[in-house]
């Protein structure tokens, strides 16, 4: 992993230019560039970048569903009971009192009291 490639100017030296300056220090900067081998070996080989597959969501709960309700049936209504008979008898017939006829004045003889011989 120690050949330069020719990213950004590897190969024919990178472009500098002055990051900061100081009294007595001077940073200097470039773009990036990169290494790399001839022929492939273990050395330079990384391990592919690990994506991080979140578990699949929890299945759902089931929650019941009753059926719904039978459509509406036929209710029977019966008839109303016929009206309470109350047996009312006929009146008494009208009574006429008939009151007993005057004592009829007969003329009977009058009595008359005789005295003894």
């Amino acid at each position: 992993c120690n050949i330069p490639t020719d990213l950004n100017g590897g190969k024919k030296g990178a472009m500098l230019y002055v990051k900061s300056k100081s009294y007595d220090l001077v940073v200097l900067g470039t773009k990036a560039f990169a290494y790399a081998p001839k022929m492939p070996y273990k050395e330079c080989e990384k391990p592919p970048v690990y994506y991080y597959k979140s578990p699949p969501p929890p299945t759902p709960t089931y929650y019941y569903k009753s059926p719904p309700p039978p459509p509406h049936t036929y209710l029977y209504k019966s008839p109303p009971p016929p009206p309470v008979y109350h047996y009312k008898s006929p009146p008494p017939p009208p009574y006429y009192y008939k009151s007993p006829p005057p004592p009829v004045k007969a003329t009977s003889p009058s009595y008359y009291y005789k005295s003894p011989p």
